[in-house]
C-alpha cells in the first residue's frame, strides 16, 4: 500500500511492525554477541594466568614502541622546520 494513502491507524500498525523487525534483530545480534562474549571468556580461561600477562605486556610494549617512535618523527619534523624557516 503506498505510504500517501494510508489512514492513521495503518500507517501506525505499520511503524508498529518496522519496531518489532527491528526489536528481533537487536535481540538475536544481543545473542549471538553474548555466545561470542561466552566463547571468548572459555578461551581465556585455557590460558594460564602468564601467558596472559605476557600478551598484555607484549601489546603494551608494542603501543609504547609506537609512541616513542612518533615522538622522536615529532621532533625531527621540528627541527627541521626550525632549521629551514628560522
Amino acid at each position: 500500500m503506498d505510504k500517501k494513502k494510508q489512514t492513521r491507524a495503518e500507517y501506525q500498525r505499520s511503524l508498529q511492525k518496522e519496531t518489532e523487525q527491528i526489536d528481533a534483530e537487536q535481540t538475536v545480534d544481543e545473542e549471538l554477541s553474548r555466545s561470542q562474549r561466552k566463547q571468548r571468556e572459555t578461551k581465556d580461561q585455557r590460558f594460564n594466568p602468564d601467558e596472559q600477562s605476557e600478551a598484555k605486556s607484549r601489546a603494551l610494549a608494542k603501543k609504547l614502541n609506537i609512541a616513542i617512535a612518533g615522538l622522536g618523527i615529532g621532533i625531527i619534523l621540528v627541527f627541521l622546520i626550525l632549521f629551514f624557516v628560522g
